[in-house]
């Protein structure tokens, strides 16, 4: 199950085992921006 993460982006096709994973872990990428 993936988590809505609060912008529009493509989503993974499989589910990963990070624990950093935006989708699947607990990283929180609200509120910031990225570029790259």
């Amino acid at each position: 199950m993936t988590k809505n993460i609060g912008i529009k982006v493509n989503e993974p096709k499989r589910e990963c085992e990070d624990r950093n994973c935006p989708f699947h872990g607990g990283l929180s990428i609200r509120g910031k921006l990225f570029d790259g």
